[in-house]
């Protein structure tokens, strides 16, 4: 699973479907004609509003968006993203420095830094964070994740630590800023429940699971403190009424999955929509194992029956790009030079008949059932491929029997995927290579592409890797096991006095720096 992403994508499909909940003529007339309202959060706290409840926060067992959303404002990695970018910075280790070919790493712990419930960071901190992982290592052991080559972590003395690696994995530093691999305090595991102790610049303060969490602001934080006094996730399934909610000031932020209405919420001078790029790539992938589309020309000629402009422009309304690889742009690795397929019916037909099926044919297309934009892609993607002859049998079916479909199934699937850390590994490792756990649903094997992409993982030299990675691209937009068909907008309604609001990469948000218009903030 895309690190926690797989998964994370499976359950949480609606973070990216904005099709899914149509916003009543109703809550409509009621967002342009209700009085110009917000109120003024009371004890500087903010609601912030959500679809999903988080399934857990102990960082080790995170897979999914949303309790990773609240894990990193509670909890820290030995290091971290530098503002809105990609770059790592350090964060509780001070320094770092590699040994062996990035076999051996040495981390020097920040001093003066101190757990939720005051015991103080040390290297010891560290090695208990991930010795309890280690010995359980079989459920943490993901497609993408370094607990695939990590041996061994331990301390030298209260301040440093080493890490071991049975063999070099490039994005490792990434991987200590992922939320699974927050550090946390030595009681965490001292029962049965896992308790909540972190040294990030909120602590937990109450949940109710299925309504809300609320984190309260570090006092005794080890950095600048948060603004806020408080932060309160709320669940609130139905995106008609966090939108309700947030232009009548009884919640401050929420995350859109659709952006029908969009002119009528943006006329409300109190609202403001964020839109940023996300991490997310939809696709429509082939069975390449079985049925016509063993046939390149065949997955070609799809490839030519789509018009992502059309798509973007009246399914997204342009609050999207369209996707010419499976790795996100932003995400390291990223090929910007590729060129997609153009719209062409005729070209299409061509490469049908040269591909032998000169009659009619049908094959199967499975998809979400929940997934409202993924159905619209459908119909259009049905109505085109019938004009050349190809019928597809839609079958929308729930998220668990599309994580579990297999080659004797289908003929082609959509669906959609994020990575944990913004490296083209966790996109192309897991999809396009044959390992024990792999999830490559188009059983698209290429010996030369494998290559590629595993010497990339092992190789520290950024240079060599992108331009491993950008050839790795070239191969799979060549070959067509994909058709990577969009990448999503990241999309937040706020009220416009929510200053400060940033979507971290991954799409995370941190409160740490948001603070009210209209509030006076903390002193630094």
């Amino acid at each position: 699973m895309g690190s926690f992403s797989y998964l994370r994508i499976v359950r949480d499909e609606v973070r990216f479907i904005w099709l899914r909940f149509l916003i009543p003529v109703s809550i409509i007339v009621l967002l342009l004609f209700s009085p110009h309202i917000y109120s003024s959060p009371k004890n500087n706290t903010l609601i912030y509003l959500g679809p999903v409840d988080v399934s857990t926060l102990d960082p080790g067992l995170v897979t999914d968006r949303y309790s990773s959303e609240v894990i990193a404002n509670i909890f820290e990695g030995l290091t971290r993203y530098e503002g809105k970018s990609i770059n790592v910075e350090p964060c509780l280790a001070e320094s770092w420095k590699m040994f062996a070919k990035g076999r051996r790493w040495v981390f020097k712990i920040r001093k003066g830094v101190k757990f939720h419930d005051g015991e103080p960071l040390t290297a010891f901190s560290v090695v208990n964070s991930f010795s309890v992982r280690l010995r359980t290592k079989e459920k943490y052991k993901e497609w993408n994740s370094f607990y695939t080559y990590l041996e061994k972590v331990a301390a030298f003395g209260t301040h440093t630590v080493q890490f071991l690696l049975s063999e070099p994995y490039a994005p490792f530093l990434y991987q200590l800023a992922s939320p699974k691999s927050s550090i946390i305090g030595s009681s965490s595991y001292e029962s049965d429940n896992f308790k909540v102790v972190g040294t990030g610049p909120f602590v937990l303060g109450e949940r109710k699971p299925g309504k809300f969490i609320k984190i309260l602001r570090n006092e005794s934080y080890w950095n600048r403190k948060a603004y806020l006094s408080a932060v309160i996730f709320k669940t609130i399934k139905d995106q008609r009424w966090r939108i309700l909610q947030v232009s009548n000031g009884t919640a401050d932020v929420s995350l859109l999955e659709s952006m029908l209405g969009y002119n009528e919420i943006t006329n409300k001078k109190n609202l403001r929509v964020l839109s940023v790029k996300s991490a997310v790539v939809s696709y429509l992938s082939f069975n390449t194992r079985r049925g016509p589309f063993r046939d390149r020309r065949m997955r070609e000629a799809l490839a030519h029956l789509i018009n992502k402009e059309v798509v973007i422009s009246n399914i997204f309304q342009n609050f999207g790009k369209n996707a010419t690889s499976p790795v996100p742009p932003g995400i390291f690795g990223h090929n910007p030079q590729l060129k997609d397929y153009k719209f062409d019916l005729g070209e299409a037909k061509r490469l049908k008949i040269e591909a032998g099926y000169k009659s009619e044919i049908e094959v199967s297309l499975y998809y979400g059932k929940n997934s409202q934009n993924l159905e619209n892609i459908a119909v259009v993607l049905t109505r085109s491929a019938k004009k050349i002859g190809i019928i597809i049998k839609r079958n929308p079916v729930s998220f668990s029997e599309l994580l579990n479909i297999g080659y004797n199934k289908h003929d082609m699937l959509m669906m959609g995927w994020v990575g944990d850390i913004p490296d083209a590994d966790v996109y192309l490792y897991p999809n396009f290579t044959e390992h024990s756990g792999s999830l490559n649903k188009s059983g698209y094997i290429n010996p030369r592409l494998s290559n590629l992409i595993n010497k990339a993982r092992r190789v520290s030299d950024k240079e060599v890797r992108k331009n491993l990675y950008f050839e790795s691209q070239e191969i799979l937009h060549n070959d067509l096991p994909w058709i990577p068909l969009y990448y999503p907008n990241e999309l937040l309604l706020h009220n416009r006095n929510v200053k400060n609001l940033s979507i971290q990469p991954l799409s995370f948000l941190n409160f740490r720096d948001v603070f009210f218009s209209n509030k006076n903030v903390i002193d630094e």
